[in-house]
């Protein structure tokens, strides 16, 4: 999943549906990796 935000970032991610706990922490909804560029 990609959205353009400017003519010079663009915002990329991914959600992990599979991941159930973070730190501890129980996720219903996974939890989403992203980084810009």
């Amino acid at each position: 999943m990609n959205r353009k935000i400017t003519e010079s970032i663009t915002w990329v991610g991914k959600i992990d549906w599979d991941l159930n706990t973070f730190h501890g922490q129980e996720l219903r909804s996974g939890i989403l990796y992203s980084s810009g560029n």
